[in-house]
């Protein structure tokens, strides 16, 4: 797509100022979008400034993020002054977990920091023993694992039933793939690279494999070229998530027809993270914040066309703040 796609448009029109043509307004770029076609990108509604930003569209939260969200402040509001604890981070968003924690929200790291009160299962999921000593111990249990990593538990299991050899693509330290290991009492192996899928040792016979729902499908396909290599009978389970399919389909449509891209997420969020690596791997320079105050002038130099996308767990607010903040370094002297 060419990076300055409304010229393509016959709604355009062109005006001048100072002798130059100068960008339509928001109302004939929402025109264009239509005529184009494209749904997968938004203009940002902007005033004319020496930089525009695109926006993928839509941004903000996915429904396994918002579940969590609102199920932690539900128990909040409900607590009766008892201690409500989310087990680690309930998203990978420290802005986000900051505010909850202003809202009365404390972070254990294990079931035994939590003495009493409401302990909130992250969107991440735990292996199902954690659940079983929480509520042994009388915590009162709620549950925010995204339905698509409870999924990925569950495929696991019926994979180990079915007599297979299961295999995890992913972070073998994620909180999802040890929530995934766990759902089969351990018997699980992580194959975190294609090098691990190569070297990975018999038996081949019947084996089993399924992935961490943030990986990028071109990836967990060359895994799965991989291992059919060995031989044998592969029974294959896409655990992808589909919003992060999405998400990324659309990044590296806009990453291809920009002068630089600015990913916004947690440092921490994996699929936040394939996100920057899909805009990298367009030859797009591309810049991963966490809020506004990460940007630098420097970044902006010669730029047009801004690209702008975040991780499913970025809260639109710091999207907008970070759009703002790189309108604001165009209208600096030397931006």
């Amino acid at each position: 797509m060419p990076s300055e796609p409304w010229k393509h448009c016959q709604t355009w029109v062109t005006r001048r100022t100072a002798g130059r043509p100068s960008r339509p307004s928001a109302r004939w770029l929402a025109m264009c979008w239509n005529a184009t076609g494209d749904t997968a990108l938004e203009r940002a509604d902007a005033p004319a400034r020496p930089i525009k930003v695109l926006m993928v569209t839509p941004l903000g939260y996915c429904l396994g993020v918002s579940k969590a969200l609102a199920l932690a402040r539900q128990a909040l509001a409900t607590s009766n002054g008892e201690p409500v604890h989310a087990l680690g981070a309930l998203i990978h968003n420290p802005q986000e977990m900051e505010r909850l924690a202003d809202e009365g929200l404390l972070t254990v790291q294990t079931v035994d920091e939590a003495q009493a009160g409401t302990l909130i299962i992250r969107a991440h999921g735990v292996p199902p023993n954690v659940i079983s000593e929480a509520r042994a111990k009388g915590l009162r249990v709620v549950d925010g694992t995204c339905k698509q990593v409870t999924r990925s538990q569950h495929e696991a299991a019926k994979l180990l039933a079915d007599g297979r050899r299961v295999l995890i693509y992913g972070d073998g330290r994620h909180p999802e793939v040890i929530g995934i290991v766990g759902a089969v009492g351990g018997r699980a192996e992580v194959i975190e690279s294609e090098e691990d899928a190569l070297r990975l040792p018999p038996p081949y016979e019947r084996m089993g494999v399924l992935c961490q729902s943030t990986k990028q499908p071109e990836q967990f396909q060359r895994i799965v070229e991989l291992l059919r290599s060995h031989g044998g009978d592969l029974e294959v389970r896409n655990t992808i998530c589909p919003w992060v399919v999405r998400r990324q389909t659309h990044t590296r449509q806009l990453a291809a027809s920009v002068d630089a891209m600015v990913v916004v997420g947690g440092k921490h969020s994996s699929n936040t993270r394939r996100l920057a690596d899909l805009c990298a791997a367009s030859d797009t320079p591309a810049y991963h914040v966490e809020t506004a105050d990460d940007l630098r002038p420097e970044w902006f130099h010669n730029v047009r066309v801004v690209g702008l996308t975040a991780g499913l767990s970025t809260p639109m607010r710091l999207v907008e703040e970070v759009r703002d903040a790189i309108y604001r370094i165009a209208a600096l002297p030397n931006a």
